[in-house]
C-alpha cells in the first residue's frame, strides 16, 4: 500500500497552462475603384479607351488587395 501510495505522489505534477494569442494584423482599408460605364450595342456590352483604362486600374487595385489579405492569411 505504501508503494502505490508513492507512486501516485510521484506521477502527478503541476502543471501550469498558458494561453498564447497571436496577434492579427489589421484588415487593410478596401481600395477606392475608378468608375467604369459599360454600353449596351445590339446586345452586346462594350466599353470606350477611358472606361477601359479605368477597369484595368480597378484590376491592379484589386489583385493588390487581395495580396495583402493572403499575406494576413498565410501569417497566421
Amino acid at each position: 500500500m505504501i508503494l502505490f501510495s508513492l507512486s501516485l505522489t510521484a506521477c502527478s505534477t503541476i502543471t501550469k497552462t498558458d494561453f498564447i494569442e497571436k496577434t492579427i494584423p489589421p484588415i487593410p482599408a478596401e481600395p477606392s475603384y475608378y468608375n467604369v460605364i459599360w454600353q449596351s450595342y445590339e446586345q452586346l456590352y462594350c466599353i470606350d479607351v477611358h472606361n477601359a483604362k479605368n477597369l484595368l486600374k480597378n484590376m491592379v487595385l484589386m489583385q493588390s488587395y487581395q495580396d495583402e489579405l493572403t499575406k494576413i492569411l498565410e501569417g497566421l
